[in-house]
């Protein structure tokens, strides 16, 4: 779950070797 909005699904992106937790839902880049 993503801590900002709280009810949205954090999707997992990898890129360039390094991992990247996405919510689609309130469109903000976690980490």
């Amino acid at each position: 779950q993503c801590p900002s909005c709280g009810r949205g699904v954090v999707l997992r992106i990898v890129q360039s070797q390094r991992s990247t937790f996405y919510c689609p839902r309130c469109q903000k880049k976690l980490r």
